[in-house]
């Protein structure tokens, strides 16, 4: 194998892999400069921010299942704790199963909604513009749910719903960009690396 000034091996496995460039003189994050392609440094820091979603939906389906737990009566107080027998339903369901439930009418939504939308992505001008929109009305709602009191439990769980439909729509605009970013990038310059 040659290798030209620049470029530094190293082994992994049976491949060997070569970076490109000297790290130390273009800096540390040379890698998140994706050729000066802004598409290529968006899709990464939209990366970063659906993190950040996924995190606050974890905390709210906690505290979601905690609260209904107590409308249904299903919580022990004196153990601080939900109760694991407790078959009492609250809005025709049982607490335990209220997350299920959203991800099923957050996938109905989806399921009907997403080939019109991928039809406005793939066959006219406007796919930033639903990336856009979706992320702003995800926003919005996040920003609903940090009311989410014993009082406004279901609502917020309804909430919920819509925001798994608006986060598939988020992902399918940004996931759209691949391609043209593919092309214009390349793998190598995305992962940093060559493989030989």
């Amino acid at each position: 194998m040659e290798v030209k000034e620049g470029e530094e091996t190293a082994s992994k496995g049976k491949e060997e892999i070569v970076v490109i460039g000297d790290v130390s003189k273009n800096g540390c994050c040379s890698s998140l400069r994706f050729e000066g392609v802004g598409t290529a440094k968006g899709y990464n820091w939209l990366g970063i921010g659906r993190g950040g979603v996924v995190m606050s939906n974890i905390f709210l389906s906690t505290s979601l299942i905690y609260l209904a737990s107590q409308e249904a009566g299903c919580f022990d107080y004196e153990e601080d704790k939900v109760t694991q027998d407790c078959d009492t339903r609250v809005y025709g369901m049982l607490p335990v199963a209220l997350i299920s439930n959203i991800a099923v009418i957050s996938g109905l939504i989806s399921a009907f909604c997403m080939p019109v939308i991928g039809g406005i992505i793939d066959c006219t001008p406007n796919r930033t513009k639903v990336g856009v929109v979706a992320s702003v009305l995800l926003g919005i709602v996040q920003t609903i749910q940090i009311g989410t009191v014993s009082s406004t439990w279901f609502a917020m769980a309804i909430l919920q719903a819509l925001a798994g439909f608006l986060y598939q729509g988020h992902v399918m605009s940004v996931m759209s960009f691949l391609p043209s970013i593919a092309r214009r990038v390349g793998e190598k310059s995305v992962i940093g690396c060559k493989r030989i």
